[in-house]
């Protein structure tokens, strides 16, 4: 087998080169994570007709119409 002997210089240039690979693909995945989130579809609700055991809330009763206060002559 062939034993390879690097030098600072391809040392330097390695690291240059897949760092930036590597932060170029960061970047990438962060865009797109901010674009999957930017453009997703609001969420609607749908409403089946699904009966089950809900709990009835009772009903507020309109109270007795109460005729606008006049206010009374100036004492």
């Amino acid at each position: 087998m062939s034993e390879s002997n690097w030098n600072t210089t391809d040392r330097i240039f390695f690291g240059i080169v897949y760092g930036t690979m590597a932060a170029g693909m960061a970047i990438w995945g962060i865009a797109q994570l901010i674009e999957a989130c930017r453009t997703r579809p609001k969420i609607q609700m749908m409403v089946l007709g699904v009966k089950g055991p809900f709990v009835k809330q009772p009903v507020a009763q309109p109270g007795p119409d109460e005729s606008p206060e006049v206010p009374s002559a100036v004492e």
